[in-house]
C-alpha cells in the first residue's frame, strides 16, 4: 500500500505512481492512494479513513 500526498514538495507523486506500476508489473498486489491536498507526511496520513484503508489492506494480505 502506497499513500502519497498530491501536494508533496519533497517527493513527486509520480515516484509513487511509478513504484505502484512496477509492483503490478512484477505481479505484486499494490494499492496507491493519493491524498488530495496532502504534503509530505502529517496527520492526514493517520486519520480514521487511512487507518481503515491500511487495516483492510493488512487484513487481506497478512496470514495469521
Amino acid at each position: 500500500m502506497i499513500l502519497h500526498g498530491d501536494s508533496d514538495k519533497t517527493v513527486p507523486v509520480e515516484q509513487s505512481q511509478l513504484l505502484h506500476e512496477r509492483y503490478q508489473k512484477a505481479g505484486l498486489e499494490s494499492e496507491l492512494h493519493i491524498i488530495e491536498g496532502a504534503g509530505h507526511g502529517g496527520t492526514v496520513f493517520s486519520d480514521e479513513e487511512r487507518y481503515q484503508l491500511i487495516k483492510a489492506f493488512l487484513d487481506q494480505h497478512l496470514v495469521e
